[in-house]
């Protein structure tokens, strides 16, 4: 699953455009960041978890912080999961494309 999709599941109940486009462009450029190795993981993790907190906090306005908090801690898991074997599969993908010099 990518990370798009997660996020597709995530923000399924906001249907307010702007915002959705808004959540894909930030987790975008959190992405590509991470994946060029300007943020560590950890600071990953950070951006996401603030996402992942306002996106619950708009669709479910009535549960506890605590509550918010231990949901959007699974999220951020799923999202690192999916990230690091994306940025695997890139940094080999770009070993084998130097090694035989296909582009």
């Amino acid at each position: 699953m990518s990370y798009r999709n997660l996020l597709e599941k995530l923000i399924e109940k906001i249907h307010e455009p702007n915002v959705r486009v808004d959540f894909f462009a930030s987790f975008g450029l959190i992405v590509e960041a991470y994946r060029a190795g300007k943020i560590s993981e950890d600071k990953m993790r950070g951006y996401i978890h603030e996402l992942v907190m306002d996106a619950l906090t708009m669709q479910y306005p009535d549960l506890n912080i605590d509550e918010l908090r231990k949901r959007a801690l699974e999220w951020v898991d799923k999202f690192v999961s999916v990230l690091r074997v994306e940025r695997l599969k890139y940094e080999l993908m770009a070993i084998h494309r130097d090694e035989t010099g296909f582009t």
